[in-house]
């Protein structure tokens, strides 16, 4: 039992070596994508500034201004949530106030009962 565990370990580590060793040229290869990607979408650029603007140029700004527009949207969203909870908190502060109104006049009661129960068993 202890020498399958044995080459069970052996056989991870050997395993995950040879992944790593592997790693690396994949993510050279992402790399080399990314980068000949961004020197077309340069060249494109470059182009559509010399001459008038192509349906891509047109589109790229289209998505430019979606983008701009999102964050106002968002922070929208984000005054009128913290409303609610600011509502929420008032709320809750108040059934708490109100609580512990509540309390200090039952405590008051009680008291009284007291007081009104020692003066009975005085008599």
């Amino acid at each position: 039992m202890r020498l399958a565990v044995i080459f069970l370990c052996a056989f991870l580590v050997i395993s995950l070596e040879v992944a790593a060793k592997k790693e690396p040229k994949v993510k050279s290869k992402v790399k080399e994508e990314t980068v000949k990607s961004i020197e077309e979408e340069i060249i494109d650029i470059q182009s559509a500034q010399e001459d008038e603007p192509t349906e891509e140029a047109i589109e790229v700004e289209q998505e430019l201004e979606a983008v701009e527009e999102e964050p106002v949207e968002t922070q929208e969203k984000l005054k009128a949530k913290q409303g609610k909870r600011e509502k929420s908190q008032k709320q809750t502060e108040k059934k708490h106030t109100q609580k512990k109104e509540k309390s200090k006049e039952g405590g008051k009661k009680d008291k009284k009962n007291k007081k009104s129960k020692e003066r009975k068993n005085e008599l």
